[in-house]
């Protein structure tokens, strides 16, 4: 916890052994008055740490002293303000298209509505609850996977059919993003995953890609062989993304752009979905991308066994 071997700190100081002052304080009220003394003492050397602490006083027929029981709780307390960050987020994200809804339907109740405006109305309210209704069914898919070990059928699977099936999926709305799908799979490139998860990580990943882009751009899937492994590439030349905003992109909520992800029905969870998705089925993923010249998603998958 304080970045010292035991020979080391034999015979110095309690303050000069952990140098924490906090801690320091702590046991010396413990020994003035007597009692049991209870506190969560915070380290930034040799990491950070939250220590949960209990000093107890000892009184021995050869000397006083106290003892002091510490409790690593950092990943506790990180998981309680993920879930309370994650609260404020959900309630947030549900409460303006309700909002909408709302104002738009007292409008509605107004005298003197034309014709035009009311279909307008109409639209909007649609669009509101489709952007409602998306992030219910992202919240109930983050839910899924981040509850426990689920049930995989971790199987053999080949990569040029479950991509030429993305692809398909897809091409209705990359023509009319005006975004040029493409796709690079050799044959008979096995990987070892669950059908269902492995179609969404890609779905996720290449709707991003066409969402994110700009006409007359390409975006699409490849993969190669490294290995034992298979690296699935999903990339785009699209608006891209700052280095200092990829190491948040995975978490819950986030948004590059948080306008255009609103105005495109994003709920900021979908890659979220796709990093717990690609852990459950023992991959690994990982990002680059620059301004101006697009992203690139990198999926690693096991290969199937060759005598499967």
């Amino acid at each position: 916890f304080f970045g010292l071997k035991k020979e080391q700190a034999i015979g110095l100081s309690l303050i000069d052994t952990a140098q924490n002052p906090e801690l320091d304080a702590a046991f010396k009220k413990a020994m003035q008055t007597g009692e049991k003394i209870q506190l969560e003492v915070k380290t930034l050397f040799p990491q950070p740490r939250i220590l949960e602490t209990t000093i107890t006083v000892l009184n021995t027929p050869r000397a006083k002293g106290a003892v002091a029981i510490l409790h690593d709780v950092s990943e506790l307390r990180r998981l309680e303000t993920v879930r309370r960050e994650f609260v404020a987020n959900a309630s947030h994200e549900l409460q303006t298209p309700i909002t909408a809804i709302k104002a738009i339907s007292e409008t509605l109740q107004g005298e003197g509505i034309e014709e035009e405006d009311l279909r307008r109305f109409m639209r909007d309210i649609e669009q509101q609850a489709d952007r409602l209704g998306s992030l219910v069914s992202d919240l109930l898919s983050l839910a899924a996977v981040e509850s426990g070990p689920a049930q995989y059928d971790m199987t053999e699977i080949d990569l040029k059919e479950i991509v030429a099936s993305v692809i398909r999926q897809f091409e209705p709305q990359a023509h009319n993003y005006g975004v040029i799908l493409e796709s690079d799979i050799e044959e008979n490139l096995l990987v070892r995953a669950d059908w269902a998860a492995l179609h969404k990580i890609l779905s996720n990943l290449l709707d991003n890609a066409i969402k994110y882009n700009q006409p007359g751009h390409k975006a699409g899937i490849s993969a190669t062989i490294e290995g034992e492994t298979a690296t699935i590439r999903v990339w785009d030349t699209g608006i891209g993304m700052l280095s200092s905003e990829l190491p948040r992109i995975f978490e819950r909520f986030y948004r590059v752009d948080k306008m255009r992800s609103r105005e495109l029905g994003g709920t900021g969870l979908g890659l979220s979905i796709v990093r717990h998705l690609v852990e459950s089925i023992g991959g690994q993923i990982s990002v680059d991308s620059k301004p101006g010249k697009g992203s690139e998603f990198f999926l690693r998958l096991p290969l199937a066994d060759k005598e499967d």
